[in-house]
């Protein structure tokens, strides 16, 4: 007979959702188990490759007490656009029962990484520094305002930073794509959509920015016209949507 440990290694081995698509009870089990114990590091081995449809199905399929748990095991790792997947109410009780640092984690990783290339790009005299954020910090929506907040202040940071070292002659390039054709995403959006970039093209773009040492760039480019009405539509009719 197998042990706890090996028993639970050949569940990581294996899908978390069974034939029928429900999440298997044992898969959940084994989450919950390292929930209890607070073993974070067998957490994010357990979930860490899950798309956010997987992450919402099983958030839900945890005890509530279970669920703000392990969004704080999980830390920066945790994808805040998984709860776009969960009912209104769990995703409430969540974000209820969260620390600020929590979220506020996300956000403060990148820029601390950031800040210590500043200083040695500053010494230098030269070079580049290229964030990743997101069209979702272009506006707060109700499905994914946390993780929007985290993308609209990380924006916010470069192009403060990108002010600052201008006269240093170091570049702050800011990438914002739409969707990408990722793990986040498989098995929620049609790949085949033109809204739909691939991964290679969002590369080659980001590796075009840099070299010439643009401000802000959109991925695709389209993002920057379709953002552009969204910021345009006012409060007052925008508060009213469902996006």
């Amino acid at each position: 007979m197998l042990d706890q440990d090996q028993t639970e290694a050949t569940e990581i081995a294996q899908l978390p959702r069974n034939k029928d698509g429900s999440i298997r009870k044992t898969f959940v089990k084994s989450v919950a188990r390292r929930i209890e114990t607070g073993d974070a590091s067998g957490l994010r081995g357990l979930v860490g490759d899950l798309h956010e449809a997987d992450m919402g199905d099983l958030i839900e399929a945890l005890e509530p007490e279970q669920r703000s748990r392990l969004v704080e095991l999980l830390g920066i790792d945790f994808d805040f656009t998984a709860l776009t997947e969960v009912d209104d109410t769990v995703r409430d009780e969540i974000l209820e029962e969260l620390e600020p640092q929590t979220v506020a984690g996300h956000y403060a990783s990148a820029v601390s990484l950031a800040n210590r290339f500043a200083s040695l790009l500053v010494a230098r005299g030269s070079g580049y520094i290229c964030g990743v954020s997101s069209v979702a910090g272009e506006r707060g929506r109700q499905s994914n305002y946390f993780y929007g907040s985290t993308k609209a202040a990380f924006s916010a940071y470069l192009a403060g930073l990108r002010n600052r070292l201008f006269r240093h002659g170091v570049a702050v390039v800011t990438i914002k794509p739409g969707f990408v054709d990722t793990s986040m995403t498989w098995g929620l959006l049609n790949v085949n959509s033109p809204l739909v970039a691939q991964p290679d093209r969002v590369a080659r773009t980001i590796a075009k920015a840099i070299q010439k040492r643009r401000n802000v760039v959109y991925v695709p480019w389209f993002w920057a016209g379709i953002m552009c009405v969204i910021r345009l539509i006012p409060e007052a009719l925008f508060k009213r949507l469902s996006l």
